[in-house]
C-alpha cells in the first residue's frame, strides 16, 4: 500500500530543479502534436490550431522540436475556442499512450510492480510536460488522483476545465496502457459546476460525476494495483530510472528527447555490429594475405 498521499511539494521541487521557465523550450512537442490532429478531425486548419503559437507545422512532427509551456497553452487556447465539440478535451485526452512519452513512458510499462509504477509517474511528472500538478493516495479501497492545473495568468476557467477533462482523459488511456483495456473510472470529482450537458457526462466519461467539489479526482478501484505487470523487467526498469534522473538533473542536456536515447541505443548497437565486421573483416584480410604469400612467395627467398 502507498503510505498516504505523496506531497505535492515533490513537483514543486522538481520544477525548482529544473530551472526552467514557461518560455524556455525544452518539452518535446507530442503534447501539443496530439492536439493538433485532434483537431484536423475536427475540420480545423493548422494555420488555425497554431495561431500565436510560433511553431511550423513540420516542426511538430519532428523529435528535434523542442516547445515551451507558453506555447502548449497558447495552443490549447486555440483549440478550446475553435472547437465546439464539448467532449473534445477528454478525446484528445485519450488519444495519448506511454510510447508518446519517450523514457518516462518506457519506465512505466517496464516496472515490475503497479505501486511502483504509480510513484515512479509521480516522483517524475516533470519528464511528461506537466500542465497540472498531479498527487496519488489510496483510501477506502480506491487509488485516488488528484489533479491541479498550473497557475498561469493565461489559463481562465474555461481552460482549466479543457485542462482537467483533458488529463482525466490521458490518465485512464495509460493506466489502459500499463494494466489493461479494461480499466476504468470508479467516480470522478471535479471543482467546476454541473454544465448544462452534465447528464451525458457519466456516459462520456464511463463513471459517475461529481461537480462542484473541493478537488478534481479520478477515483478507482485499487485491486487493480495488485495485480502483476506482465510486461515488467527490474533491469531494465533501473536503466531507464537512471536515465530519467539524468533528464530530470539537466533538461537542457538531457532534453535531447527520448528520440534521441532512441537514436543513442541503435547508435551503439550499429557501433558494435560494425566492430565486430571490422574484425571479421581484418581477420578474413589477414587470412587472404597469408595463403597470398604462400602461393606468390616473394623473389629471392
Amino acid at each position: 500500500m502507498l503510505g498516504g498521499r505523496m506531497s505535492l511539494r515533490l513537483n514543486e521541487l522538481a520544477r525548482r530543479c529544473l530551472r526552467t521557465g514557461p518560455e524556455d523550450k525544452v518539452y518535446q512537442v507530442v503534447k501539443l502534436a496530439r492536439v493538433i490532429d485532434a483537431l484536423a478531425a475536427e475540420g480545423i486548419s493548422v494555420e488555425n490550431a497554431l495561431a500565436g503559437v510560433r511553431i511550423s507545422r513540420n516542426a511538430t512532427s519532428s523529435p528535434a522540436t523542442r516547445v515551451s509551456l507558453n506555447q502548449i497553452i497558447e495552443c490549447y487556447r486555440n483549440a478550446n475556442k475553435l472547437c465546439h465539440n464539448p467532449h473534445f478535451a477528454y478525446s484528445v485526452g485519450l488519444r495519448f499512450h506511454v510510447t508518446d512519452y519517450g523514457m518516462y513512458g518506457f519506465a512505466m510499462l517496464s516496472s515490475t510492480n503497479y505501486r511502483r509504477t504509480i510513484q515512479f509517474a509521480v516522483k517524475y511528472h516533470q519528464l511528461a510536460t506537466p500542465l497540472a500538478e498531479i498527487d496519488f493516495k489510496e483510501a477506502g479501497g480506491c487509488g485516488i488522483w488528484t489533479f491541479t492545473p498550473m497557475a498561469h495568468p493565461r489559463i481562465d476557467a474555461s481552460l482549466y476545465r479543457f485542462l482537467v477533462e483533458m488529463q482525466f482523459g490521458i490518465t485512464v488511456s495509460l493506466h489502459r496502457d500499463f494494466i489493461g483495456p479494461s480499466f476504468a473510472g470508479r467516480e470522478l470529482h471535479v471543482t467546476y459546476g454541473a454544465p448544462d450537458d452534465a447528464p451525458m457526462h457519466s456516459e462520456m466519461f464511463g463513471c459517475p460525476v461529481l461537480f462542484s467539489q473541493s478537488e478534481n479526482q479520478l477515483r478507482f478501484d485499487a485491486a487493480w494495483l495488485d495485480r502483476t505487470p506482465k510486461l515488467g523487467n527490474e533491469i531494465t526498469y533501473l536503466t531507464v530510472v537512471e536515465l530519467c534522473d539524468r533528464l530530470m538533473e539537466d533538461p537542457w542536456a538531457g532534453w535531447q528527447s527520448s528520440a534521441t536515447r532512441s537514436d543513442q541505443f541503435a547508435a551503439t548497437g550499429k557501433f558494435q555490429r560494425r566492430c565486430k565486421q571490422s574484425k571479421h573483416e581484418r581477420s578474413h584480410a589477414s587470412k587472404k594475405a597469408a595463403r597470398r604469400k604462400n602461393i606468390f612467395p616473394k623473389l629471392g627467398r
